[in-house]
């Protein structure tokens, strides 16, 4: 898988966990389903985000 196809699914998971995040999110009576899902997507975008600011680091090194 290139760097490309890697980014574009990054991208794609992304939008989906932050999406899924608004939606239990919305959710007024919690159970600790929805609590252990809210936690286990904001894991999930704290690491698509850290990928990603190691590829604009890289960039940045790369170009300057």
């Amino acid at each position: 898988m290139t760097l490309n196809e890697q980014i574009n699914e990054a991208e794609k998971d992304l939008k989906f966990f932050t999406d899924l995040l608004k939606d239990i999110q919305a959710i007024e009576n919690k159970t600790e389903g929805n609590k252990y899902a809210e936690k286990k997507c904001l894991e999930m975008i704290a690491n698509l985000e850290c990928f990603f600011d190691r590829i604009d680091y890289h960039t940045q090194v790369t170009y300057d």
